[in-house]
C-alpha cells in the first residue's frame, strides 16, 4: 500500500486547529482518506483527506510529535496495521497556543471486511490528569487534583493550589477554563472564576467553602443552578 496523496496546507492548518474528535475511513485498496465526522462541522464531512507528509504540514508540532505522528501515517505502519489486524496508537503533544499545551491520541483500527483503516483523532484532557501551562519559556505541569480554583486577577490567571498560588500572565483565561470544565469535578463559580467541586466543604446562600478555608463567592442569580449542579456531581462521585 502506498502513502496517500498530498493535500492542501490549509486544510491540514484547519485540522490541527479542531484536531479533536475527528474521525477519517482510510480505503486501502484506492489509497484515499475519507472524513465521516470532523467535531460540530458538517462542512468538512466528506472531504479527502491526504496522509503523505502530513506531520509535515503542522509548524506547531515539534520534532518528536512529528517523527510519531511520520511514522504512524507511514504507508510501512498501514499496511503492517492493515495486514495485522491490530490497532496502533500515539500520543503526543502539540506545541503551546496561547501558552497551553494540546494534547492528542491518534489511534488506527483496521477493518479488513471492509476494506478500511478507521482513525480517530482525539484530545485526552480527559484522561490526562495535568494541565500543562507556558511560563517564562518553560513547561509547567499542574496536577488537577490539587487545584483548589483558578480565577483571574491583575491581568493573570491565578491558580490556587496545594503548593500554594501561582500567577500566569500569558495565559488565556477562558483557555484555561475550556480545558477544565471539560473535567465533570470543576464548576464555574462566576465569570472568571472556576472552582474544583472535590475540595469544596460546604456551599452557604452565597459562598463555597473550600477544604483549606478559602471562600468563594456565588451570585445570587445562579445559586440554585450551582447547587443543583454540586448536588448532582456529589450524587455521581
Amino acid at each position: 500500500m502506498r502513502d496517500i496523496a498530498v493535500s492542501e496546507y490549509y486544510f491540514c492548518k484547519q485540522m490541527l486547529d479542531h484536531l479533536y474528535k475527528i474521525t477519517v475511513n482510510i480505503n486501502v485498496a484506492d489509497r484515499k482518506a475519507l472524513v465521516v465526522s470532523y467535531r460540530e462541522d458538517d462542512s468538512i464531512v466528506g472531504r479527502e483527506l491526504s496522509l503523505e507528509g502530513f506531520a509535515d504540514n503542522f509548524d506547531e508540532l515539534d520534532a518528536e510529535a512529528r517523527e510519531k505522528l511520520s511514522e504512524l501515517l507511514s504507508a510501512a505502519s498501514l499496511s503492517e496495521v492493515y495486514n495485522s489486524g491490530a490497532v496502533k496508537k500515539i500520543c503526543f503533544t502539540v506545541q503551546p497556543k496561547h501558552n497551553i499545551y494540546d494534547k492528542y491520541t491518534i489511534a488506527l483500527y483496521p477493518d479488513r471486511r471492509e476494506g478500511k483503516i478507521y482513525m480517530t483523532v482525539v484530545d485526552y484532557e480527559l484522561t490526562d490528569n495535568v494541565i500543562s501551562l507556558m511560563f517564562k519559556k518553560h513547561t509547567v505541569n499542574i496536577n488537577l487534583a490539587d487545584i483548589f480554583y483558578v480565577d483571574y486577577g491583575n491581568h493573570s490567571v491565578e491558580m490556587h493550589t496545594v503548593n500554594g498560588r501561582s500567577s500566569f500572565f500569558s495565559v488565556s483565561f477562558s483557555d484555561v477554563a475550556d480545558r477544565l470544565l471539560k473535567h465533570r469535578n470543576f464548576l464555574r463559580s462566576y465569570k472568571n472564576c472556576i472552582v474544583n467541586m472535590d475540595h469544596v466543604r460546604s456551599i452557604t446562600d452565597d459562598m463555597f467553602i473550600l477544604d483549606n478555608g478559602e471562600s468563594i463567592s456565588i451570585p445570587k442569580r445562579r445559586l440554585k443552578e450551582i447547587k443543583r449542579s454540586y448536588d448532582n456531581y456529589q450524587l455521581m462521585k
